[in-house]
């Protein structure tokens, strides 16, 4: 226990540690399509679109080879990059379980749980990346230590006010408050990059930001869990209405790996690229998506864990574990969704149809302001 006693205490040094490298690593980058006229994205006709180095505009001019959309889960929808990093995490979780029930060690569960997410995190990084090719404005290293400094805020921050809200709401409670104190927490880093090192600005480094983040948070969350969880102190409050073996206990950590951890990346990797998107175009304002985007994510959030205290009949848990795949499938397709309207020219035509932006805002080139050059096609 005494990891669970010390766990608030390591959050400021993983939090200085991450703002140090972020301060060292995090760096504006200007690779990539320059801005200009590029095919349009939505579309397959000889239709180009600009591109004002950051972001789609809506200007549009008719010009340019007509070019492809992809097809659906080819392109770069496969990589050894992404599945590369998921194969060591079914590795580390087979052979990590069975050391476990053989040990039942609380540092091997803990270091299980860590390694398992990580993976899993890298390969979802890396899948995304591929798809917008974020290395063109944000360095692995920078990413890196922004989860470093969301794993620190997540246990310097989340974890004491969710268990003040769970002492003074109860159980039932803190889990409704959980969306506003956890959603919230996971804005720290990436608000602190933008609004005090005035860096990584770009829409698509946004992304980058709130994934590493989210990555971040699901890593600490879930080490904590794998010392309250066998105890029976966190987070399942029907625990005590079955019995508890060392399999039950791997199953739920494992489970939340795939199915409860990845809300926290793909909630705040689509809310911090809201944001960003948002600030690209109108400067630094809490616009109606800004503010939405946030409330979103936290009913979304909190929604989801008051749930799991509706009802603790076995139908009822069959019934939502049945659905949780369904919300992470839901949430994986709002954050592509969100996502792909950043899909940069170097990416037209590479990427499978589902990463492809179906609508953009259109006006001609004699409408949009301070577009008198002409539209010269540039290749994507």
């Amino acid at each position: 226990m005494t990891f669970v006693v010390a766990f608030p205490l390591l959050g400021a040094p993983l939090l200085a540690l991450g703002a140090v490298g972020l301060a060292a690593w995090a760096r504006d980058r200007s690779g990539g399509a320059p801005a200009g006229l590029h095919p349009d994205p939505t579309t397959t006709t000889g239709r180009l679109r600009r591109w004002d180095g950051a972001a789609w505009t809506d200007e549009v001019a008719d010009g340019g080879p007509p070019h492809g959309r992809g097809r659906w889960f080819r392109g770069r929808f496969w990589g050894i990059g992404w599945l590369s990093a998921a194969l060591p995490a079914l590795l580390v979780a087979a052979v990590g379980g069975a050391s476990w029930i053989a040990t039942r060690s609380d540092v091997v569960l803990v270091v299980l749980s860590a390694l398992t997410q990580t993976f899993v995190c890298l390969a979802v990084y890396r899948f995304v990346a591929r798809q917008t090719a974020l290395e063109e404005v944000v360095s692995g290293r920078a990413v890196l230590a922004a989860a470093v400094a969301g794993a620190g805020a997540t246990m310097l921050v989340a974890n004491p006010l969710d268990d003040l809200t769970g002492f003074l709401l109860g159980t039932e409670g803190a889990l409704w408050f959980a969306g506003p104190v956890e959603e919230l927490t996971k804005l720290v880093v990436p608000l602190a990059v933008f609004l005090l090192l005035r860096r990584l600005r770009d829409p698509r480094a946004g992304l980058a930001l709130g994934l590493a983040s989210g990555f971040g948070f699901a890593v600490a969350e879930n080490a904590l869990y794998a010392v309250t969880v066998p105890r029976g102190a966190a987070p399942d409050v029907c625990r005590a209405l079955v019995r508890p073996t060392a399999g039950t206990d791997l199953g739920q950590l494992l489970d939340r790996v795939v199915l409860v951890e990845p809300l926290h990346w793909l909630l705040t990797g689509a809310v911090v690229l809201v944001i960003w998107r948002q600030w690209h175009r109108h400067g630094v304002r809490l616009t109606l998506p800004v503010v939405g985007a946030v409330l979103f994510a936290m009913a979304a959030h909190s929604l989801n864990d008051a749930s799991a205290g509706w009802g603790c009949s076995p139908s009822y848990l069959g019934v939502r574990s049945a659905l949780q795949p369904l919300v992470v499938l839901a949430l994986y397709l709002v954050l592509r969704a969100v996502a792909r309207r950043s899909l940069p020219p170097t990416r037209v035509g590479l990427v499978s149809r589902g990463w492809h932006p179906r609508r953009l805002p259109t006006a001609t080139a004699a409408d949009a302001p301070g577009s008198a050059e002409p539209a010269v096609p540039t290749r994507a």
